[in-house]
């Protein structure tokens, strides 16, 4: 409330502002709000979806023990390539992913029975640890991929 002093009189001023919209979009943002925030106040569940689909292995499997050299396998795989890990063995980085000139996924996995770990499109958590391999760098990120960059003749480099 702002009260206005004018000679002899006062004048009193309020604003009262009403938001309204319709029910329907009230009762759908306070169920989405319930069901986002987990059942004990915990992290809010994922808003989209995410293939996790195992692609098909067509190419070779390159096994690289503890402590090994997951560079050089990173290096010389294809598409369709797997690459398993042992688990629990320590991995230090940083890794390099390069450019690839074949077609398809290099898969990097634990070699570890699946048995153990937890179904397709479903979430794993520390209770998985036995079953996984570690991957270390001594600073910045484990793991970076090459970028190119494809300039046309008729293009300039300004602005990219």
């Amino acid at each position: 409330m702002r009260t206005l002093l004018s000679g002899t009189g006062v004048l009193s001023v309020s604003l009262l502002l009403v938001l309204t919209f319709p029910i329907e979009l009230a009762r759908r943002t306070a169920a989405s709000g319930a069901a986002s925030a987990g059942r004990d106040g915990g992290a809010e569940r994922p808003r989209s979806f995410v293939d996790t689909t195992f692609p098909a292995h067509s190419g070779r499997t390159i096994h690289v023990a503890g402590g090994g050299g997951l560079q050089q396998a990173l290096d010389e795989a294809r598409g369709g390539d797997l690459i398993t890990l042992e688990p629990r063995a320590v991995y230090r980085g940083p890794f390099h992913l390069p450019s690839k000139d074949s077609s398809g996924w290099i898969v990097v996995s634990t070699a570890a029975s699946t048995s153990g770990l937890p179904a397709q499109g479903q979430r794993i958590d520390p209770s998985h640890t036995a079953s996984l391999p570690k991957l270390i760098a001594s600073s910045g990120a484990v793991i970076e991929a090459a970028v190119e960059t494809t300039i046309q003749p008729d293009e300039s480099f300004e602005g990219k």
